[in-house]
């Protein structure tokens, strides 16, 4: 287990702002505030944002497997699936809110 900061300012020291969590808890919580790098800001992005929501339309319709965008891409079928959950999960908070404690 992992003491996680909700308020996230590093000299703050307020006990009712810390949360147990797991690690994983910790990295989705800094991936939902935006303190992690993602999508093209990220060092190991291989295409732009507009051909991964391509990509995921056409996965999500039925019109193209997730191997074959790996294929057509010259990516692995890992980087593809991964980069596509990230994505789903990504509109699922958006959509209904981020499952961790926030600060108020």
């Amino acid at each position: 287990m992992d003491i996680c900061h909700s308020c996230d300012l590093p000299p703050c020291c307020n006990p009712a702002h810390l949360w147990e969590g797991t690690p994983h808890d910790n990295a989705m919580d800094a991936a939902i505030k935006g303190r992690r790098r993602s999508g093209e800001q990220h060092h190991n992005n291989k295409l732009p944002e507009s051909q991964w929501i391509e990509i995921a339309a056409l996965v999500a319709a039925g019109d193209l497997s997730v191997y074959r965008a790996a294929k057509l891409h010259g990516l692995s079928k890992k980087t593809v699936a991964v980069r596509l959950q990230r994505m789903a999960a990504r509109q699922y908070i958006q959509e209904h809110g981020s499952p961790y404690p926030q600060v108020s």
